[in-house]
C-alpha cells in the first residue's frame, strides 16, 4: 500500500468544513456574467481571531493568506469585509488589485496554485 489515507470521524470532517467556509466563505470561485472566473473571499470570523489585526491560514494546501484587520471588527453583520488584495506570484511579483474579488488571470492562477501568497485587507 502506497502513501497514507487519513480516515476522519464525522465531526472531525465536519469541523474542517465549519473552519474552511469561516475562513473563505461559501463560494470561492465564481464565474462573472461575461463567463470569467472570479476569486472573491468572505470570511465569517469573529474579531478575536485577528492576533495583531492579522488572520493567517493556507489556502488550498500550498497559498499563504493573510487577512488584515486593522479595525478589529467581526467580518460579518456590518463589520469588515474584503476590499483589495495583494498577490505574489511564482516569481515573487507583486500584484495589487483594489476590488474586493479577483478577476482573470489572478483567479485562474490561484486556482492552479500558481499565486503563493496573497494579503486581504479589511474594512
Amino acid at each position: 500500500m502506497a502513501g497514507f489515507v487519513a480516515r476522519l470521524s464525522g465531526g472531525a470532517a465536519e469541523f474542517i468544513d465549519m473552519w474552511l467556509h469561516m475562513t473563505t466563505g461559501k463560494n470561492i470561485f465564481y464565474l462573472d456574467k461575461a463567463g470569467q472566473l472570479c476569486f472573491k473571499l468572505a470570511p465569517i470570523l469573529p474579531s478575536w481571531l485577528f492576533a495583531k489585526g492579522q488572520f493567517n491560514f493556507r489556502l488550498l494546501g500550498t497559498i499563504e493568506v493573510t487577512y488584515l484587520n486593522s479595525k478589529n471588527k467581526n467580518t460579518y453583520n456590518n463589520g469588515v469585509a474584503p476590499v483589495s488584495y495583494k498577490l505574489t506570484l511564482a516569481n515573487n511579483q507583486e500584484v495589487e488589485i483594489n476590488k474586493p474579488f479577483i478577476a482573470e488571470p489572478y483567479a485562474s492562477q490561484i486556482r492552479e496554485r500558481q499565486i503563493k501568497k496573497i494579503v486581504v485587507a479589511l474594512a
